[in-house]
Protein backbone atom coordinates (compact mmCIF):
# COMPACT_ATOMS: atom_id res chain seq x y z
CA UNK A 1 0.00 0.00 0.00
CA UNK A 2 1.22 3.34 -0.96
CA UNK A 3 1.75 5.84 1.50
CA UNK A 4 0.48 9.33 1.07
CA UNK A 5 3.24 11.91 1.55
CA UNK A 6 3.40 13.47 5.24
CA UNK A 7 1.95 17.05 5.23
CA UNK A 8 4.48 20.07 5.54
CA UNK A 9 4.69 21.31 9.50
CA UNK A 10 2.36 24.39 10.05
CA UNK A 11 6.12 26.64 9.91
CA UNK A 12 6.82 25.60 6.35
CA UNK A 13 3.19 26.01 5.09
CA UNK A 14 2.80 30.11 2.51
CA UNK A 15 0.90 32.06 4.10
CA UNK A 16 -2.31 31.64 2.10
CA UNK A 17 -4.51 34.70 2.89
CA UNK A 18 -1.29 36.94 2.08
CA UNK A 19 -2.24 37.81 -1.03
CA UNK A 20 -6.09 37.78 -0.91
CA UNK A 21 -5.20 40.37 1.55
CA UNK A 22 -3.16 42.29 -0.68
CA UNK A 23 -6.07 41.91 -3.39
CA UNK A 24 -8.61 43.69 -0.89
CA UNK A 25 -5.99 46.46 -0.12
CA UNK A 26 -5.34 47.74 -3.61
CA UNK A 27 -9.00 47.48 -4.06
CA UNK A 28 -9.58 49.66 -0.92
CA UNK A 29 -7.15 52.39 -2.73
CA UNK A 30 -8.73 52.53 -5.94
CA UNK A 31 -11.92 53.18 -3.96
CA UNK A 32 -10.43 55.78 -2.43
CA UNK A 33 -8.88 57.33 -5.69
CA UNK A 34 -11.71 56.97 -7.35
CA UNK A 35 -13.89 59.45 -4.81
CA UNK A 36 -10.94 61.54 -5.01
CA UNK A 37 -10.62 62.10 -8.45
CA UNK A 38 -14.87 62.49 -9.19
CA UNK A 39 -14.53 64.90 -6.65
CA UNK A 40 -11.76 67.12 -8.45
CA UNK A 41 -13.23 66.26 -11.81
CA UNK A 42 -16.79 67.25 -11.13
CA UNK A 43 -17.64 68.70 -7.60
CA UNK A 44 -20.33 67.51 -5.97
CA UNK A 45 -20.27 63.74 -8.03
CA UNK A 46 -18.56 62.10 -5.00
CA UNK A 47 -21.89 62.69 -3.07
CA UNK A 48 -24.05 61.19 -5.52
CA UNK A 49 -24.46 57.91 -3.41
CA UNK A 50 -24.73 59.37 -0.17
CA UNK A 51 -22.63 61.49 2.40
CA UNK A 52 -21.85 57.91 4.11
CA UNK A 53 -20.56 56.38 1.01
CA UNK A 54 -18.31 59.19 0.26
CA UNK A 55 -17.17 59.30 3.91
CA UNK A 56 -16.12 55.48 3.83
CA UNK A 57 -14.29 56.18 0.09
CA UNK A 58 -12.46 59.00 1.21
CA UNK A 59 -10.98 57.03 3.89
CA UNK A 60 -10.18 53.92 2.18
CA UNK A 61 -6.59 54.77 1.67
CA UNK A 62 -6.35 52.99 4.81
CA UNK A 63 -5.61 50.10 2.97
CA UNK A 64 -1.80 50.96 2.19
CA UNK A 65 -1.45 50.00 5.49
CA UNK A 66 -2.36 46.81 4.87
CA UNK A 67 0.56 46.31 2.64
CA UNK A 68 2.80 47.56 5.49
CA UNK A 69 2.06 45.14 7.69
CA UNK A 70 2.04 42.70 5.74
CA UNK A 71 5.97 43.61 4.23
CA UNK A 72 6.60 43.99 7.91
CA UNK A 73 5.79 40.36 8.80
CA UNK A 74 7.24 38.48 5.11
CA UNK A 75 9.78 40.19 4.96
CA UNK A 76 10.93 41.10 8.58
CA UNK A 77 10.49 37.33 9.64
CA UNK A 78 13.59 35.80 7.44
CA UNK A 79 15.86 38.18 9.40
CA UNK A 80 14.24 38.61 12.56
CA UNK A 81 14.09 34.33 12.98
CA UNK A 82 18.13 33.46 11.95
CA UNK A 83 19.07 36.42 14.77
CA UNK A 84 16.74 34.97 17.47
CA UNK A 85 17.96 31.37 17.25
CA UNK A 86 21.00 32.36 16.99
CA UNK A 87 22.01 31.71 13.62
CA UNK A 88 23.57 32.61 10.27
CA UNK A 89 21.66 36.04 8.95
CA UNK A 90 20.28 35.66 5.25
CA UNK A 91 22.25 37.15 2.16
CA UNK A 92 21.52 40.98 2.29
CA UNK A 93 22.37 41.84 -1.19
CA UNK A 94 20.82 39.28 -3.00
CA UNK A 95 17.36 40.24 -0.42
CA UNK A 96 17.79 43.55 -1.99
CA UNK A 97 18.45 42.66 -5.77
CA UNK A 98 15.64 40.63 -6.00
CA UNK A 99 13.41 43.43 -4.05
CA UNK A 100 14.69 46.07 -7.20
CA UNK A 101 13.69 42.66 -9.58
CA UNK A 102 10.65 42.78 -8.16
CA UNK A 103 9.64 47.17 -8.19
CA UNK A 104 11.63 48.60 -10.31
CA UNK A 105 10.54 47.23 -13.97
CA UNK A 106 6.76 47.96 -13.50
CA UNK A 107 7.39 51.44 -11.70
CA UNK A 108 9.91 52.53 -14.31
CA UNK A 109 7.22 51.33 -17.30
CA UNK A 110 4.28 53.27 -15.18
CA UNK A 111 6.41 56.50 -14.84
CA UNK A 112 7.59 56.57 -18.17
CA UNK A 113 3.67 55.97 -19.62
CA UNK A 114 2.25 58.84 -17.29
CA UNK A 115 4.84 60.75 -18.28
CA UNK A 116 3.76 60.36 -22.29
CA UNK A 117 0.38 60.91 -21.72
CA UNK A 118 -0.19 63.55 -19.07
CA UNK A 119 3.36 65.61 -19.92
CA UNK A 120 6.01 66.77 -17.58
CA UNK A 121 3.38 69.27 -16.11
CA UNK A 122 5.65 72.34 -16.61
CA UNK A 123 8.83 70.67 -14.58
CA UNK A 124 12.55 69.81 -15.63
CA UNK A 125 13.10 65.86 -16.87
CA UNK A 126 15.07 65.61 -13.76
CA UNK A 127 11.69 65.15 -11.78
CA UNK A 128 11.03 61.55 -13.90
CA UNK A 129 14.68 60.45 -12.92
CA UNK A 130 13.49 61.76 -8.92
CA UNK A 131 10.66 59.33 -9.24
CA UNK A 132 12.46 56.28 -10.73
CA UNK A 133 15.04 56.83 -7.78
CA UNK A 134 12.27 56.27 -5.79
CA UNK A 135 12.93 59.88 -4.04
CA UNK A 136 10.07 62.08 -5.09
CA UNK A 137 8.43 62.25 -2.24
CA UNK A 138 11.47 64.09 -0.04
CA UNK A 139 10.68 67.03 -2.73
CA UNK A 140 7.17 67.36 -4.46
CA UNK A 141 6.86 69.07 -7.33
CA UNK A 142 3.84 68.96 -10.09
CA UNK A 143 5.09 65.97 -11.92
CA UNK A 144 5.52 63.81 -8.49
CA UNK A 145 1.60 64.78 -8.03
CA UNK A 146 1.02 62.66 -11.15
CA UNK A 147 2.86 59.67 -9.48
CA UNK A 148 1.70 60.51 -6.16
CA UNK A 149 0.89 57.16 -4.93
CA UNK A 150 4.80 55.58 -5.49
CA UNK A 151 5.46 57.23 -2.27
CA UNK A 152 4.46 54.10 -0.04
CA UNK A 153 7.30 52.50 -2.65
CA UNK A 154 9.75 55.12 -1.27
CA UNK A 155 8.46 54.05 2.44
CA UNK A 156 8.82 50.35 1.27
CA UNK A 157 12.55 50.92 -0.20
CA UNK A 158 13.48 52.20 3.15
CA UNK A 159 12.05 49.27 5.31
CA UNK A 160 13.82 47.14 2.86
CA UNK A 161 17.10 48.64 3.80
CA UNK A 162 15.93 48.50 7.53
CA UNK A 163 16.46 45.03 8.16
CA UNK A 164 19.60 44.58 6.35
CA UNK A 165 21.51 46.79 8.15
CA UNK A 166 20.23 45.56 11.56
CA UNK A 167 20.95 41.68 10.71
CA UNK A 168 24.37 43.05 10.09
CA UNK A 169 25.36 45.35 12.75
CA UNK A 170 23.10 44.24 15.62
CA UNK A 171 23.84 40.84 14.82
CA UNK A 172 27.51 41.44 14.63
CA UNK A 173 27.24 43.43 18.14
CA UNK A 174 25.36 40.45 20.04
CA UNK A 175 26.59 37.87 18.35
CA UNK A 176 27.15 35.87 21.95
CA UNK A 177 23.78 36.73 23.69
CA UNK A 178 21.17 34.54 24.77
CA UNK A 179 17.80 33.34 23.24
CA UNK A 180 15.76 35.67 25.89
CA UNK A 181 18.66 39.00 25.39
CA UNK A 182 18.48 38.55 21.56
CA UNK A 183 14.34 38.47 22.11
CA UNK A 184 14.34 41.53 24.04
CA UNK A 185 16.87 43.60 21.86
CA UNK A 186 14.79 42.89 18.98
CA UNK A 187 11.62 43.66 20.57
CA UNK A 188 12.83 46.83 22.13
CA UNK A 189 14.42 48.13 18.86
CA UNK A 190 11.18 47.62 16.85
CA UNK A 191 9.28 49.52 19.80
CA UNK A 192 11.41 52.03 19.50
CA UNK A 193 11.07 52.16 15.70
CA UNK A 194 7.42 52.51 15.76
CA UNK A 195 7.33 55.36 19.28
CA UNK A 196 10.11 57.38 16.93
CA UNK A 197 7.93 57.33 13.96
CA UNK A 198 4.64 57.87 15.87
CA UNK A 199 6.23 60.90 17.63
CA UNK A 200 7.45 62.41 14.14
CA UNK A 201 4.30 61.70 13.04
CA UNK A 202 1.99 63.41 15.18
CA UNK A 203 4.47 66.58 15.90
CA UNK A 204 5.74 67.26 11.78
CA UNK A 205 3.15 65.87 9.80
CA UNK A 206 1.11 69.07 9.14
CA UNK A 207 0.47 68.36 5.63
CA UNK A 208 -0.03 65.51 3.33
CA UNK A 209 3.47 65.62 1.77
CA UNK A 210 4.90 65.41 5.24
CA UNK A 211 3.02 62.98 6.38
CA UNK A 212 4.20 60.38 3.51
CA UNK A 213 7.86 61.14 4.15
CA UNK A 214 9.30 57.53 5.14
CA UNK A 215 10.33 58.47 8.37
CA UNK A 216 6.92 58.84 9.57
CA UNK A 217 5.36 55.81 8.29
CA UNK A 218 7.89 52.97 9.60
CA UNK A 219 5.07 52.46 12.39
CA UNK A 220 2.72 50.79 9.59
CA UNK A 221 5.63 48.00 9.59
CA UNK A 222 5.94 47.26 13.57
CA UNK A 223 2.76 45.29 13.95
CA UNK A 224 3.93 42.54 11.19
CA UNK A 225 7.27 43.14 12.46
CA UNK A 226 5.87 42.21 16.17
CA UNK A 227 3.78 38.97 14.51
CA UNK A 228 7.77 37.83 13.65
CA UNK A 229 8.66 38.22 16.77
CA UNK A 230 6.08 36.43 18.47
CA UNK A 231 5.51 33.95 15.66
CA UNK A 232 6.75 30.68 17.58
CA UNK A 233 5.55 31.33 21.25
CA UNK A 234 2.03 32.56 19.31
CA UNK A 235 1.96 28.88 17.32
CA UNK A 236 2.99 26.57 20.43
CA UNK A 237 -0.39 28.45 22.69
CA UNK A 238 -2.55 28.06 19.34
CA UNK A 239 -1.82 24.29 19.42
CA UNK A 240 -2.86 23.88 23.01
CA UNK A 241 -6.09 25.67 22.53
CA UNK A 242 -9.30 25.80 20.64
CA UNK A 243 -9.26 29.46 18.44
CA UNK A 244 -11.98 29.47 15.98
CA UNK A 245 -13.51 32.28 18.07
CA UNK A 246 -10.70 34.24 19.03
CA UNK A 247 -9.48 34.71 15.68
CA UNK A 248 -12.66 35.38 14.19
CA UNK A 249 -13.21 38.09 16.57
CA UNK A 250 -9.43 39.59 16.10
CA UNK A 251 -10.69 39.17 12.11
CA UNK A 252 -13.78 41.40 12.86
CA UNK A 253 -12.62 43.96 15.34
CA UNK A 254 -9.35 44.20 12.75
CA UNK A 255 -11.87 45.62 10.64
CA UNK A 256 -14.22 47.50 12.65
CA UNK A 257 -11.31 49.31 14.12
CA UNK A 258 -9.59 50.20 10.14
CA UNK A 259 -13.14 50.81 9.49
CA UNK A 260 -13.43 53.31 12.26
CA UNK A 261 -10.51 55.18 10.96
CA UNK A 262 -11.70 55.68 7.69
CA UNK A 263 -14.74 57.11 8.56
CA UNK A 264 -13.18 59.17 11.50
CA UNK A 265 -11.91 62.10 8.80
CA UNK A 266 -12.11 65.04 11.16
CA UNK A 267 -10.01 63.37 13.58
CA UNK A 268 -6.82 64.02 14.15
CA UNK A 269 -3.79 62.25 11.74
CA UNK A 270 -1.97 60.68 14.39
CA UNK A 271 -5.39 58.95 15.36
CA UNK A 272 -6.89 57.85 12.16
CA UNK A 273 -3.01 56.20 11.91
CA UNK A 274 -2.79 54.66 14.55
CA UNK A 275 -7.11 53.02 13.92
CA UNK A 276 -4.87 51.82 10.58
CA UNK A 277 -2.27 50.24 11.95
CA UNK A 278 -3.78 48.73 14.38
CA UNK A 279 -6.70 47.54 12.91
CA UNK A 280 -4.37 46.20 9.90
CA UNK A 281 -2.22 44.21 12.34
CA UNK A 282 -5.54 42.49 14.38
CA UNK A 283 -6.72 41.96 10.65
CA UNK A 284 -2.96 39.86 10.14
CA UNK A 285 -2.40 38.38 12.78
CA UNK A 286 -6.73 36.90 12.96
CA UNK A 287 -5.32 35.26 9.49
CA UNK A 288 -1.97 34.18 10.56
CA UNK A 289 -3.36 32.59 13.59
CA UNK A 290 -6.26 31.11 12.43
CA UNK A 291 -3.35 28.79 9.39
CA UNK A 292 -0.72 28.76 12.37
CA UNK A 293 -3.54 26.60 14.37
CA UNK A 294 -3.39 24.18 11.42
CA UNK A 295 -7.09 25.41 9.69
CA UNK A 296 -7.38 25.71 5.82
CA UNK A 297 -7.65 29.64 5.18
CA UNK A 298 -11.25 30.64 4.93
CA UNK A 299 -12.98 30.70 1.64
CA UNK A 300 -14.41 34.40 2.10
CA UNK A 301 -10.33 35.08 1.55
CA UNK A 302 -8.60 32.26 -0.35
CA UNK A 303 -10.81 32.03 -3.51
CA UNK A 304 -9.60 32.15 -6.96
CA UNK A 305 -10.46 36.05 -7.45
CA UNK A 306 -8.83 37.23 -4.43
CA UNK A 307 -5.82 34.74 -5.12
CA UNK A 308 -5.15 35.99 -8.38
CA UNK A 309 -5.81 39.63 -7.90
CA UNK A 310 -3.33 39.40 -4.78
CA UNK A 311 -0.54 38.46 -7.08
CA UNK A 312 -1.27 40.85 -9.53
CA UNK A 313 -1.85 43.57 -7.06
CA UNK A 314 1.55 45.48 -7.46
CA UNK A 315 0.70 46.33 -10.73
CA UNK A 316 -3.06 46.74 -10.15
CA UNK A 317 -1.69 49.30 -7.41
CA UNK A 318 0.96 50.79 -9.93
CA UNK A 319 -1.79 51.63 -12.65
CA UNK A 320 -5.08 52.52 -11.43
CA UNK A 321 -4.29 55.99 -10.97
CA UNK A 322 -3.53 56.80 -14.30
CA UNK A 323 -6.80 54.93 -15.41
CA UNK A 324 -8.79 56.62 -12.84
CA UNK A 325 -7.46 59.96 -13.63
CA UNK A 326 -7.81 59.49 -17.62
CA UNK A 327 -11.52 58.60 -17.14
CA UNK A 328 -12.76 61.11 -15.12
CA UNK A 329 -11.42 63.97 -17.42
CA UNK A 330 -12.60 62.51 -20.35
CA UNK A 331 -16.11 61.22 -18.90
CA UNK A 332 -17.09 64.34 -17.10
CA UNK A 333 -17.95 66.43 -20.11
CA UNK A 334 -20.53 63.60 -21.03
CA UNK A 335 -21.72 61.92 -17.42
CA UNK A 336 -22.92 63.40 -14.45
CA UNK A 337 -23.96 62.11 -10.95
CA UNK A 338 -24.18 58.49 -10.22
CA UNK A 339 -23.92 57.79 -14.11
CA UNK A 340 -20.53 59.18 -14.50
CA UNK A 341 -19.71 57.72 -10.48
CA UNK A 342 -20.92 54.05 -11.84
CA UNK A 343 -19.10 54.63 -15.21
CA UNK A 344 -15.81 55.64 -13.98
CA UNK A 345 -15.89 52.92 -11.21
CA UNK A 346 -17.34 49.96 -13.53
CA UNK A 347 -14.50 51.02 -16.76
CA UNK A 348 -11.66 52.13 -14.41
CA UNK A 349 -12.02 48.86 -12.97
CA UNK A 350 -11.95 46.49 -16.33
CA UNK A 351 -8.98 48.94 -18.07
CA UNK A 352 -6.84 48.33 -15.22
CA UNK A 353 -7.25 44.66 -14.56
CA UNK A 354 -6.42 44.62 -18.60
CA UNK A 355 -2.93 46.92 -18.19
CA UNK A 356 -2.58 44.96 -14.41
CA UNK A 357 -2.87 41.60 -16.52
CA UNK A 358 -0.11 42.81 -19.15
CA UNK A 359 2.14 44.58 -16.74
CA UNK A 360 2.09 41.52 -14.75
CA UNK A 361 2.72 39.19 -17.54
CA UNK A 362 5.88 41.53 -19.42
CA UNK A 363 6.74 43.53 -16.23
CA UNK A 364 6.93 41.61 -13.24
CA UNK A 365 7.06 38.07 -14.12
CA UNK A 366 9.37 37.93 -15.98
CA UNK A 367 11.88 39.38 -13.62
CA UNK A 368 10.47 37.49 -10.76
CA UNK A 369 11.91 34.54 -12.20
CA UNK A 370 15.32 35.71 -11.90
CA UNK A 371 15.24 36.05 -7.97
CA UNK A 372 18.47 34.89 -6.33
CA UNK A 373 18.26 32.80 -3.48
CA UNK A 374 18.50 34.93 -0.40
CA UNK A 375 17.69 33.08 2.68
CA UNK A 376 19.16 30.42 4.83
Amino acid sequence: MTSLPAEPPVAQRRFVAGDPLRALAALAVFAFHLDLYIGRTQPGAELSFGSAVHRLASGMNTGVWVFFVLSGYLLGKPFLAPYLQGTAPPDGGAFLRNRVRRLVPAMWLLILVTTAVEGLQGEQWWRVIQAMLFAQVYDTSAFSEQVSHLWTLDAEMLFYVGPVVASLAIGRATSGSSAPTRLRIALGLTIAVGAVSLVLRATLAHTTAAAQLPPMVMVGFVPGLLLAIFEDQLRHALRARSTGLVCGSGFALGVAVVGAGAVLGSAPLVVRSVAAVVGSGLVLAATLCWEWSGRPAVRLLDNPVLQSLGQRSYSFYLWHLLVLHELALHLAPHLSGKSFVGGTAALGLVMTLIITEGSYRFAERPYRSRHERWRG
